[in-house]
């Protein structure tokens, strides 16, 4: 059992070098979807539970992940994978409405802040739907929607479609641009240069807290005898 504390980025690392692993990722910064924001007492005593096997880490549910694929190499994303145009990799600035080109996730979280709710402003998807969004920016397009796109800041985005896509279904981005995922740029796509991402649900057993804390009370694991001498 990880307890992982960070962000989506964080948490990306771990699901990426450590996909059979059993997580408890923890939020300890902002824009952040993949970890939890909770009490860490109480987080801890439901890793403590899952770690010692008194509940079966066969309760936490496997978390999806985008897998990209470019050229000979494959990466990770836990909630978007994003193509941006006329960016750099060594951009560290929130991104820009207007270099939004296609956007693929995870989870489209109404609720949250970053470039997960322009797809859940649209089609909102959860951790344990089977299904991720595929979004198509143009700032051009008619249709728009108003984005926390980063703490404080809002953003008008352009959106020219928007739809579910199913888990195993490849989607192609096609350069120029800059991948990013989980809000790191890490791919410079030339010209005519592509990279796949399919939504798989092969990632880390994630614990949930709450069921894990009702599931421990239901088979009364938090009760105990206590004995005198």
């Amino acid at each position: 059992v990880f307890i992982v504390l960070g962000g989506d980025g964080t948490s990306r690392i771990v699901a990426r070098d450590f996909p059979d692993a059993t997580i408890l990722p923890l939020s300890t910064g902002t824009n952040n979807v993949f970890p939890y924001r909770l009490e860490a007492s109480v987080a801890g005593i439901a890793a403590g539970l899952v770690a010692t096997q008194k509940i079966s880490s066969d309760k936490c549910h496997r978390c999806k992940r985008i897998i990209i694929e470019h050229q000979d190499d494959q990466d990770i994303a836990l909630i978007d994978a994003v193509l941006l145009r006329n960016d750099s990799l060594g951009n560290l600035l929130p991104f820009a409405a207007e270099k939004l080109d296609k956007v693929l996730l995870t989870r489209a979280e109404p609720a949250s802040i970053g470039i997960s709710p322009i797809g859940g402003y649209l089609l909102p998807s959860g951790y344990h739907d089977d299904w991720g969004v595929i979004v198509d920016c143009d700032q051009q397009a008619s249709r728009r929607i108003e984005v926390p796109i980063s703490p404080g800041l809002h953003a008008d985005i352009g959106i020219a479609a928007a739809g579910k896509l199913s888990l195993g279904e490849p989607v192609q981005f096609i350069g120029p641009g800059v991948l990013a995922f989980d809000g790191d740029r890490t791919v410079a796509l030339e010209s005519g240069e592509s990279a796949t991402g399919t939504i798989l649900r092969d990632g880390p057993k994630v614990i949930e807290t709450e069921k894990i804390m009702a599931l421990a009370s239901v088979n009364n694991l938090f009760e105990y005898v206590y004995k005198t001498h």
